[in-house]
């Protein structure tokens, strides 16, 4: 349930949730950054499902109650961040996984690149670029998954630039060392 109000920037709860034109909830620090980056034509563009947006933000107060709520019933771990204000949900498990990825454990580098790339943790930033530098390096030290992974990026553009040809390459090689989700048979 947490998951469903994690901010769409940085993938913590926020505890300054606000609803933005787009729809979606952002802690409002991070939105606020989003909104000083605009594109060509200076139009905001939504972090969540990157169409246009307009600035205006509301305080999400029951979104704010609910999520402190899910804190004090002690349904997801509470860890402050630094100075700020929000709250980050990462179990110890994912604490170790994210050291090895750091130490160049190529698995563990595969699950936090898909972590980043995807926005599929709590607690670990949506971050494209970073996701696709994780995954290309578990691949170059030799993760099936991770060249799959990295095949992937490169079709559909994800942290890289679009290069269909080596994206596909990537994948036929990743599906005949054996990793036969990428096989299409």
């Amino acid at each position: 349930m947490a998951k469903r109000f994690a901010c769409q920037i940085c993938r913590k709860l926020p505890m300054k949730p606000v609803c933005a034109e787009d729809g979606f909830f952002y802690h409002e620090e991070c939105i606020r950054r989003k909104f000083e980056e605009v594109d060509k034509n200076g139009v905001v563009i939504s972090p969540a499902n990157r169409l246009p947006m307009g600035r205006g933000l509301i305080p999400a107060i029951t979104i704010r109650s609910l999520i402190e709520k899910i804190v004090a019933e002690g349904k997801v771990e509470k860890k402050w961040s630094g100075d700020s204000d929000d709250h980050v949900v990462i179990n110890e498990d994912d604490e170790f996984l994210i050291e090895e990825a750091e130490d160049g454990d190529p698995k563990s580098m595969t699950i936090l690149g898909r972590w980043c790339l995807f926005g599929e943790k709590l607690g670990v930033e949506h971050n494209v670029k970073k996701g696709y530098k994780l995954i290309e390096e578990a691949a170059k030290l030799g993760n099936n998954h991770a060249l799959g992974y990295k095949g992937f990026c490169l079709i559909h553009g994800l942290g890289v630039e679009i290069d269909r040809d080596d994206g596909h390459e990537d994948l036929v090689i990743a599906a005949n060392k054996g990793a036969s989700e990428y096989s299409t048979s």
